[in-house]
């Protein structure tokens, strides 16, 4: 499965682009025990303040899908997704994640306890 599309409402982080993008090359999703979407978390947020946390930000640049998505558009800006939250349903072996989409929220989160995967869904 080829990684699920990430809708990201979180604007205070750095890798937030106007459209809901992310530009991250890669995001996590954390969670383990998670038994509802605020247990769980994006572990790339880095707050969108300061030179040093966008100097910080740039060994996880998404740095050809951002090219792409301005020349192109539609799903350049995909990230690679880890999922380690083994109690949702779309987590699977080797923590990727099976869902078609994913919806990090967390508008104005100062920090990365304060995002969500809205997509979460409890495993049966």
């Amino acid at each position: 499965m080829s990684n699920p599309k990430v809708k990201c409402v979180v604007d205070t982080c750095v890798h937030w682009i106007e459209g809901d993008l992310c530009s991250a090359a890669n995001i996590d999703v954390l969670g383990e025990t998670a038994r509802s979407d605020e247990g769980t978390s994006c572990k790339t947020f880095q707050h969108r303040g300061g030179a040093g946390n966008m100097i910080a930000s740039l060994d996880n640049a998404n740095y050809f899908g951002m090219l792409k998505q301005s020349v192109f558009g539609g799903k350049s800006l995909t990230p690679s997704t880890a999922c380690i939250v083994e109690t949702c349903r779309y987590w699977e072996r080797g923590n990727r994640c099976n869902a078609d989409s994913i919806e990090i929220t967390g508008r104005d989160a100062q920090r990365y306890e304060t995002t969500n995967c809205a997509t979460f869904e409890e495993r049966a």
